[in-house]
């Protein structure tokens, strides 16, 4: 095998732009090292900002509605 299909961006690349990865199948990661680099950098920067990279996903709107959800949950628990 010397191509490979990045599951991230679809591109076909050439197997050694896959890092090693003992888990997967084929010995290789499933995502590409471009795409990987740039989920990398998305999180650190999430972090420096003070953002939980969990929580980047949601909207503001679906934030509140997330964190709202989440201390009626804590709370709940810490009452048992």
């Amino acid at each position: 095998m010397t191509t490979k299909l990045c599951n991230k961006c679809g591109r076909t690349l050439d197997i050694r732009q896959f890092s090693r990865d003992r888990h997967q199948y084929d010995g290789r990661a499933c995502y590409c090292k471009g795409c990987l680099r740039e989920r990398n950098k998305k999180y650190i920067s999430l972090k420096e900002m003070g953002l939980k990279p969990s929580l980047a996903r949601f909207s503001s709107v679906e934030l509140l509605r997330e964190v709202e959800l989440r201390l009626r949950y804590n709370k709940k628990h810490n009452e048992l």
